[in-house]
């Protein structure tokens, strides 16, 4: 599991996603749907992958996921505001 799985940052705020468990990805888009943007492949421990969250005018939710483990409720949401 992402920990945490929510997180609320400012637009342009730059999330380090670190591994401590082989076999993840990161992927930003619908949850465990068509994959958007990803950020890391699948990879192993120790491992770590930054994303930017976009600037925004309005609050803003960006989904992301495992996407081998998104149907095991691997996945989480970062709250952007501006």
């Amino acid at each position: 599991m992402f920990s945490p799985s929510e997180l609320t940052v400012k637009g342009g705020t730059v999330v380090t996603f670190q591994w401590a468990g082989s076999g993840h990805s990161v992927v930003v888009g619908s949850i465990c749907g068509t994959p958007g943007q990803r950020i890391a492949n699948i990879s192993s421990a120790p491992f770590s992958a930054t994303f930017t969250t976009p600037t925004v005018t309005t609050n803003t939710d960006v989904p992301f996921f495992c996407e081998p483990h998104c149907g095991l409720g691997m996945k989480g949401v970062i709250h952007v505001t501006p």
